[in-house]
């Protein structure tokens, strides 16, 4: 089961970009901590990283340091990310998700709506 799932989209025309980006933290059988990320080009497979961490607090790290870097898209690319999707539950915890996510991110106007963000 994914504890923590988060979809961002960068769609533009006029720049000729339509990205996607995910990320998911996941526990492993072994008790480590599981952070995928997915991205590429909308409608294509794109590419998967995953990385393991024996800590949440680790991969807590690496989830701030993906969405820092999504966060700065306009100075590098010309678009903004766009909240998709955020979910968080089970024994995951972030407890600052929900403002940084407001924050960096505009929420697309026919997403639906952040939920389990506690």
């Amino acid at each position: 089961m994914t504890s923590l799932c988060i979809k961002l989209e960068a769609r533009s025309p006029a720049h000729r970009c339509h990205r996607a980006y995910e990320i998911a933290v996941s526990p492993d059988l072994f008790g480590a901590w599981l952070v995928e990320m997915s991205y590429g080009r909308i409608g294509t497979f794109g590419r998967v990283k995953a990385r393991s961490f024996s800590t949440a607090d680790g991969a807590a790290a690496e989830v701030k340091a993906c969405l820092r870097k999504r966060s700065s898209a306009p100075r590098r690319i010309g678009v903004a990310y766009r909240l998709r999707s955020a979910a968080q539950h089970g024994d995951w915890q972030l407890p600052d998700l929900d403002e940084r996510l407001c924050a960096w991110f505009p929420q697309l106007g026919d997403a639906p709506s952040r939920h389990d963000l506690t």
